[in-house]
């Protein structure tokens, strides 16, 4: 039923894909990949708050699944809770560091907060992994420009 629902979620099927994931759940309520899958289906549906609820139980039953907490991150960030976002974003580099968008969503985060420095080496290693992704270049570039402004402004 999980792998239909996902199917159904990949397709846009969403009427189909919530009765099938809800369904893998009712067979067993700690199949972790249908409640990731439910969480990525609430996001598709802009509902973020419940997409936490799944991701917050996913990561609970099985807290190795990379994916489930970048997304949970991602929500996070979202919300403005930077720190939060960049613990989940090392939680899913912890689990696989060579995902080029786990550390480019960190490097958006820290410089969210005006860390251009952690964000500058957050945006490097997410080109090493990924070196002709233009977003990141872009990025990469823009903090390089503020880090600039930031270093003008405090020289007299």
């Amino acid at each position: 039923m999980m792998l239909l629902g996902t199917n159904y979620l990949i397709i846009e099927d969403y009427d189909n894909s919530i009765i099938a994931l809800n369904k893998s759940l009712e067979i067993n309520p700690k199949y972790g990949l249908a409640l990731f899958n439910l969480g990525n289906f609430y996001v598709k549906q802009e509902d973020y708050a419940r997409a936490k609820e799944f991701y917050i139980k996913g990561i609970e039953i099985n807290p190795k699944i990379a994916y489930e907490h970048y997304y949970f991150g991602w929500i996070l960030q979202k919300e403005g809770k930077f720190d939060d976002a960049i613990d989940s974003y090392n939680k899913a580099i912890e689990l696989n560091p060579d995902v080029a968008i786990f550390w480019f969503s960190k490097g958006l985060t820290q410089f969210q907060q005006m860390d251009y420095t952690a964000s500058l080496h957050s945006l490097d290693k997410a080109l090493q992994i990924d070196p002709d992704e233009p977003e990141i270049k872009k990025y990469r570039e823009f903090t390089l420009q503020h880090m600039n402004k930031s270093s003008k402004e405090v020289i007299p």
